[in-house]
């Protein structure tokens, strides 16, 4: 491959990074589950704790609960802004945050810096807490949006060169924003 295709590909993975990086990650936390060994008489032993823990994340990006079993449990921030367990309290689905042993998974997204604890109300006095780190996020130089587009070239290769046309309509299947790129040669 010609230096001049490596770095124009290299170009479009920098700007493609560029259009990625403004969006948010969705990260998971297993709640409970169950591990060999066993007590109560059982088979397996409960697992009270949240995994990962603390987790550390930026301003925007959500986090799903899920939890794995073993026992009722449920997630309540300690500043009570928010408690799920098979939906979460005032999102509309009527439910109110009680600790509940289904396989249940809640999103909750982060959106102000700072650290949020929280614990599982049925198991807090056993250690079943947890912690989420969410840092402030610097804003891009600009936005890349529709207006974004434009042609470029290199005259010492014969002509070479690209057009890039940035769009706000969103990729359906991905969620991110369409770009077209055209290389002339």
């Amino acid at each position: 491959m010609h230096l001049q295709s490596q770095r124009f590909l290299l170009l479009i993975a920098l700007a493609f990074g560029l259009c990625q990086a403004g969006f948010a990650k969705n990260w998971v936390v297993q709640v409970g589950g169950t591990t060999g060994g066993g007590y109560y008489g059982g088979g397996t032993t409960p697992v009270l704790a949240f995994s990962p823990t603390p987790l550390t994340i930026n301003a925007g990006d959500s986090v799903t609960f899920t939890n794995l079993g073993g026992a009722a449990h449920n997630i309540h921030a300690d500043d009570d802004s928010f408690r799920c367990a098979a939906g979460c309290r005032g999102d509309g689905s009527g439910a109110m945050g009680d600790p509940d042993s289904s396989g249940w998974s809640d999103t909750i997204t982060f959106s102000k810096p700072g650290t949020i604890n929280y614990h599982c109300d049925q198991h807090v006095s056993m250690g079943m807490t947890g912690s989420i780190v969410v840092n402030a996020v610097a804003p891009l130089p600009f936005a890349i949006g529709g207006y974004i587009s434009g042609n470029w070239y290199n005259p010492q290769q014969g002509g070479h060169g690209f057009q890039i046309i940035a769009s706000n309509a969103i990729d359906t299947a991905t969620n991110l924003p369409i770009m077209n790129a055209i290389w002339f040669v």
